[in-house]
């Protein structure tokens, strides 16, 4: 509850003081967009800081004069990921490997089909049943992705196997995305849509399952027109991804915990969050190169 929200008023309230609380909750709710208006307006500059700074980063990825696009994402991507349990069946190795392949690509797609769905302001997770298939999935990548972390010491339940990897990483991708939304919509918009699952049958999680499915099942099997779309879908759920955790740290530090009426303003949380995103994988990347380089000297 925000903190100029009121109480509902008791069964009992006559009818005088309720039509009293129900016009200071009017008047409370058109101060809040007031203000959320006025933020949005004094924030439009940041819109189109925000929209340089991205349009930039795809310029530098796209026409930089060393290296090809792919290794250069490669490049941005190799702090955040391994990098070594690639999925096989590419002439050109993917920015990601097998899982995060299937953990990012799934993230993205799901959002998009929630998009599509109008579902973007649900703050209420699904029903009990396909939560706790959800839950599962994210318990499967996790047992599997332990098994592979337990293979070289012997310890492993079964062998690691890349396809494996892609299927756990698309399931637990797939999760994230459904029951992370109301979640976050919970806890940062002002007036988020409480009473709309964010998915509600069995039939909606089959959709989604199914074209997760379909894309995996392209990306296992190396069907060349697939390559940069999947490049494309991957990257961009990685990035993506650690876009929202940023804007969500800036927001909360900002104060504006279930506060965001409009999208507008967000423009210079989200310009501050691209920075720190495009900062924290260039300083992860430039790490992990160092790293290796004074390994390889090293030995």
């Amino acid at each position: 509850m925000s903190r100029e929200a009121l109480p509902e008023p008791a069964p009992n309230v006559d009818p005088y003081s309720a039509a009293v609380l129900d016009r200071a909750r009017r008047e409370v709710q058109e101060r809040r967009m007031t203000a959320a208006l006025d933020s949005a307006r004094r924030q439009r500059p940041w819109g189109w800081v925000a929209a340089g700074l991205s349009g930039t980063l795809v310029v530098l990825i796209a026409v930089w004069p060393s290296g090809t696009v792919v290794g250069r994402l490669r490049w941005l991507m190799q702090g955040v990921c391994d990098q070594v349990n690639n999925i096989p069946s590419w002439s050109i190795t993917l920015p990601l490997d097998a899982r995060c392949t299937g953990i990012y690509t799934a993230l993205f797609v799901t959002f998009l089909y929630l998009v599509t769905q109008r579902r973007v302001q649900a703050a209420k997770l699904p029903p009990p049943q396909l939560t706790v298939v959800l839950l599962s999935a994210i318990l499967v990548m996790a047992v599997d992705g332990l098994n592979s972390l337990l293979h070289h010491s012997g310890y492993n339940l079964y062998p690691p196997h890349d396809g494996l990897r892609l299927a756990s990483g698309s399931g637990a991708g797939l999760a994230l995305a459904i029951l992370g939304l109301p979640l976050l919509n919970g806890a940062l918009r002002g007036a988020p849509h409480r009473d709309q699952p964010v998915i509600n049958s069995w039939k909606q999680l089959a959709v989604i399952s199914g074209l997760v499915a379909v894309i995996g099942m392209l990306a296992w099997e190396g069907v060349r027109w697939f390559f940069y779309p999947l490049v494309l879908l991957s990257v961009t759920g990685m990035i993506g991804g650690l876009l929202v955790v940023n804007l969500v740290a800036v927001l909360l530090i900002q104060g504006l915990y279930r506060r965001v009426l409009l999208l507008a303003q967000l423009a210079r949380p989200a310009t501050i969050s691209i920075v720190l995103t495009v900062g924290e994988l260039t300083l992860l990347a430039w790490l992990r190169m160092v790293l290796e380089q004074g390994m390889n000297s090293s030995q």
